[in-house]
């Protein structure tokens, strides 16, 4: 590798670049294998370039760092191809547009106790169904497609007590482990009394009283119809119904975890991201968090203390 990173510098040293910008075009190369984890050149395909242009993105370098990694990595692939060390130029046609970073809404957690509050005054099938509900997607961050299809027998017993986790399928078809706090547990006890026992969903289409509750060719609830309830939720509680969704859910309990100390690489795994870097996007409203934290709290942000 530094073999031809070297031979690449000898190129367009003989251009009188300053030795600030061949520094940089190194550490450009550089940095774009260490994120490949030192893949060998023959094997970098254009899809490898993209998914790292993404990464700079996540990692909210200015629109001009990107530019100007991109063109570094564009400039090193033509001159291997160009000295026939590579077959195919994989830099070729790599477009940039800077994008943007969309923070992820979440809902603060005085407002999910509002909520729960709410879902805990009734008794009923319907209400305790619901409540399992919120609490399943707020407790284990689980996405609304793998929670509607969950089975009842991934919810397990031993010695009469549910098993503190349960295993569960996502995207591409990666099983993981997901644990059920004590919150959650209390709420499935109660929910679970009301199924019958021949129930082969956890959330059936039709409840106790065989009424359907979505139309749902699956035989389980649907993911529109869990969006449905939050925002009957919203509109009896007057709460902006853009505020409350399966997936702002999701959103919130990844932030209050790391908000509470929880190790990115932790809330990676709960959350069934393959990438840390889709997960990074979390950091952002952390650190907007301590932003609105030190304005809000620290003398001089509020002119408590004037500088002479």
């Amino acid at each position: 590798m530094n073999h031809y990173i070297n031979a690449f510098i000898e190129s367009i040293n003989i251009d009188n670049m300053s030795e600030n910008t061949i520094m940089a075009y190194q550490k450009d190369i550089e940095q774009l294998f260490s994120e490949l984890q030192n893949k060998t050149i023959e094997k970098v395909v254009k899809e490898d370039i993209i998914n790292y242009i993404n990464t700079l993105q996540q990692y909210s370098y200015k629109e001009t760092t990107i530019a100007r990694k991109i063109s570094s990595i564009k400039q090193f692939f033509n001159f291997l191809y160009s000295e026939d060390y590579i077959k195919t130029n994989p830099a070729i046609n790599v477009e940039f547009s800077y994008k943007k970073i969309e923070i992820p809404k979440f809902i603060d957690i005085e407002l999910m106790n509002k909520i729960f509050t709410f879902l805990y005054q009734e008794e009923s099938y319907k209400a305790i169904r619901l409540a399992t509900i919120v609490e399943m997607l707020y407790s284990t961050g689980i996405r609304v497609s793998e929670m509607v299809s969950l089975k009842r027998s991934q919810i397990q017993f031993i010695n009469n007590e549910i098993v503190n986790h349960i295993i569960v399928t996502g995207k591409g078809n990666k099983e993981r482990i997901v644990p059920l706090n004590n919150s959650v547990i209390k709420i499935l006890y109660k929910y679970i009394s009301y199924l019958d026992n021949d129930s082969y969903y956890l959330f059936p289409a039709g409840g106790v009283d065989n009424k359907k509750t979505k139309k749902s060719k699956t035989g389980h609830i649907t993911r529109q119809y869990v969006g449905q309830q939050l925002k009957i939720i919203a509109s009896k509680l007057n709460i902006n119904s853009d505020l409350i969704s399966p997936h702002i859910i999701r959103h919130s309990f990844a932030t209050h975890l790391l908000n509470n100390g929880v190790d990115l690489i932790i809330v990676k795994e709960l959350l069934g991201h393959s990438s840390i870097n889709t997960t990074q996007i979390y950091t952002h409203i952390i650190s907007q968090e301590l932003i609105n934290t030190i304005n809000k709290n620290h003398p001089i942000a509020n002119n408590a203390i004037s500088i002479k």
